[in-house]
């Protein structure tokens, strides 16, 4: 047998100890993702048949890690062995060797958690919001960056002293060499630049959805800070709707209803996560429609635990994370496997591991950037056709609100030592309306949500500002249809809310303007209707007529929605458009006393999994219990109806929404004309559902003895 040669044998243990080093990293975090990971599975697990298909995703992301720990253990070899011969002209005997191996790994590992510490914080949770808000806001990137710098540099000249004159050159080959292999690992683990679009016949469809997007945080309806200068831009050139309104304060019911034109009662999904057999809405969709006619259809997001495309839906290309069983329960609680999240968000990376490609659901390593980048990539492949729709929906500002550098460190983040330092509270109303500590009172935490918002905000803006960038170099600017829109808004905290509150929040209850009110803006092809400001009320379902409309399609719906262009076109409404929201699945820790609750309390009682798809899906026999237990608004100018179901009967509420636009002050007795009026208005979607009462006798004969009123009086 043959031995093998001196440089074969240093090669090999090269090779041994990256393995080592790479594995001992893996081992550190899989025990401490192992309680993280029981944790979340434990939050959705139910059957014996269920509980194995969670185990065995599991099992498969830890393998699919640990795999690309081994990818870095290659690129490893290379790098420590070159900067081994700096070290040792001839080979080191197996002490040195062993010796030199250890202290390089503790070094590089050192630095690099102690940097990463900075860069992603979030990862870093188990140290304590306390240690960790010290550490982040105490140091400079810059210093610990300048600190590996001068190591490297000490390292070098030590080593360079160890050579003698006469074999210096040989030295300054291994520097080359050494050199040469970081910038080959730096390649390789780095993203490509995004494709550029280009110009194509048109007219395109694009639409541009900021998931939980509040209008009242954009410069343009006068918000203190300045954290959208590119949604504020796109703005300047569009037409906008400053009273536009969701049917439901939930992503996926929302966006069915943008791409049909229908309220949610008619599509027939009325949460996110519906059933296989209603995912697809009996309506034709706005993709399909336009798919019909020579489209090319193109749907990208960052998030699909709870809202995810299908190919039926009308899409021919859809860019989303993968939609499985995996992403949704590893996602609850996100193990932190530090050295991959450093150095393997690429394309070998989300080769390995697809769950975590540009998955905003993984919020402590998820990288916004990046995902502008290939949200661009998307549109320059959907520009290939004569003519496209797009649709992007971007999940930034959903909760939990990670936030990691430099976006933890905007809008005077930098130095708050409340325990919602990096991400949104998660506290309840009777938490927050006593102090949580001596030193963080209520609204201090608030304050902090609301950074935390911004900053989260601005992630979405730096996206919008890509993608306009793009269209307005590639030419696309100027023969698209280009629509700016949020699913819903968000409700924060404030005093005296008439809901139990517990974080920032939506869907979950009927109150405030925060989760229904909307962000709508149009640019036209032409530039035609730029500067707008509608302010009468429009609806999400009314997006899809607009676009029927303008473009003159074969699609006449049927429609429940019907097209803004005669707003737009100085045509007053006889009445203003009534505005019909409901709510989604909620928690008794969001709902008042007496209200009608579920027969199920535990997630795995109202979610079950498609075994064949690996898809959750709200379970059939659980749907008529999350419909009768909706609670229901209807608006008409500045008035809002509230009916929530009770476990007995229903309670009727009436709000001024312009003079009261939190919901705390009920005028229902004050102004019992227009609440029957709303009331009558309310009851064709009750009846739809199978709700009756003798009040809506009361309010027919309220009705007919009384005349219209000035609905904005």
């Amino acid at each position: 047998m043959r031995t093998p040669s001196p440089i074969h044998r240093h090669i090999i243990r090269s090779i041994v100890a990256a393995w080592v080093w790479l594995t001992v990293l893996y081992v550190i975090d899989i025990i401490d993702g192992i309680f993280l990971i029981g944790d979340s599975t434990g939050r959705v697990s139910g059957d014996a048949a269920t509980e194995q298909l969670i185990v065995d995703s599991v099992a498969v992301y830890i393998a699919q890690m640990y795999t690309g720990y081994m990818v870095l253990a290659m690129f490893a070899v290379f790098i420590v062995h070159f900067a081994q011969k700096l070290w040792f002209p001839v080979a080191p005997n197996h002490r040195r060797f062993w010796r030199f191996h250890v202290t390089f790994a503790a070094c590089v590992s050192a630095w690099g958690t102690f940097r990463q510490i900075l860069v992603k914080p979030t990862i870093h949770d188990w140290m304590g919001v306390e240690t960790l808000q010290m550490l982040h806001d105490g140091v400079p990137l810059w210093g610990v960056d300048l600190g590996g710098a001068l190591m490297a540099a000490v390292s070098l000249w030590v080593a360079y002293r160890r050579w003698d004159k006469f074999i210096k050159s040989l030295w300054m080959k291994s520097v080359l060499s050494l050199g040469l292999g970081l910038m080959i690992t730096y390649g390789l683990l780095s993203n490509p630049s995004p494709k550029s679009a280009q110009a194509n016949q048109g007219p395109n469809v694009i639409i541009i959805g900021v998931d939980a997007l509040r209008p009242a945080h954009l410069s343009l309806n006068g918000y203190e800070r300045s954290v959208s200068p590119n949604i504020d831009a796109f703005m300047s050139e569009s037409a906008v709707f400053s009273q536009a309104f969701t049917p439901i304060a939930r992503t996926y019911p929302s966006w069915t209803s943008i791409l049909t034109g229908m309220w949610p009662s008619s599509h027939g999904i009325r949460d996110n996560l519906p059933t296989a057999d209603r995912l697809i809405p009996p309506q034709q969709t706005l993709a399909q429609t336009l798919q019909g006619l020579g489209y090319h259809s193109h749907f990208v997001t960052d998030d699909s635990r709870f809202s995810y495309m299908v190919p039926e839906v009308g899409f021919d290309a859809i860019f989303q994370p993968e939609v499985n069983i995996q992403n949704f329960a590893i996602s609850m609680t996100e193990p932190r496997f530090r050295a991959f999240h450093s150095w393997m968000h690429n394309p070998i990376g989300f080769a390995l591991v697809p769950t975590i490609r540009h998955n905003q659901a993984f919020g402590k390593s998820y990288d916004p950037s990046l995902f502008a980048d290939a949200a661009v990539d998307q549109l320059a492949e959907a520009s290939l056709q004569d003519q496209f729709f797009y649709a992007l929906h971007s999940c930034v500002l959903h909760a939990p609100g990670d936030r990691n550098y430099p976006y933890s460190m905007k809008f005077g983040m930098q130095g708050y030592e409340g325990p919602n330092r990096f991400r949104y509270s998660r506290s309840g109303t009777a938490m927050l309306k006593e102090s949580i500590d001596e030193n963080t009172s209520a609204e201090q935490l608030a304050e902090q949500d609301l950074r935390i918002y911004d900053s989260g905000l601005s992630m979405a803006d730096e996206l919008v500002g890509k993608l306009m960038k793009e269209l307005k170099s590639s030419g696309l600017w100027d023969n698209s249809l280009v629509i700016l829109v949020s699913d819903h808004g968000e409700n924060m905290w404030s005093e005296d809310l008439p809901y139990r509150y517990k974080g920032p929040n939506h869907g979950f209850h009927p109150y405030g303007e925060g989760q229904h009110h909307v962000a709508l803006a149009i640019h036209f092809p032409d530039g035609q209707y730029a500067g707008e400001v509608v302010d009468s009320p429009v609806r999400l379902i009314d997006i899809s007529p607009t676009i029927s409309d303008y473009l003159e399609l074969d699609w006449n719906g049927p429609f429940d929605g019907r097209s803004v262009m005669p707003l737009l076109n100085g045509k007053q409404e006889v009445e203003p458009r009534l505005v019909y929201i409901e709510t989604g699945l909620s928690e008794p820790k969001y709902w008042q006393k007496k209200h009608k609750r579920y027969p199920f309390k535990r997630i795995s009682d109202r979610y079950a999994i498609d075994f064949q798809t690996g898809r959750v899906h709200i379970k059939e026999k659980f749907l008529p219990y999350l419909i009768a237990a909706k609670d229901r608004s209807l608006q008409v100018g500045r008035w809002k109806l509230v009916w929530r179901p009770l476990k007995d009967g229903a309670d009727v509420e009436l709000y001024d929404r312009i003079a009261d636009p939190e919901n705390r002050n009920n005028i229902y007795h004050e102004h019992k004309v227009i609440a029957a009026k709303l009331g009558l208005r309310l009851k064709p979607f009750l009846l739809k559902d199978g709700v009756d009462m003798v009040l809506f006798d009361v309010w027919s004969r309220i009705d007919l003895e009384s005349d219209e009123p000035d609905w904005w009086d």
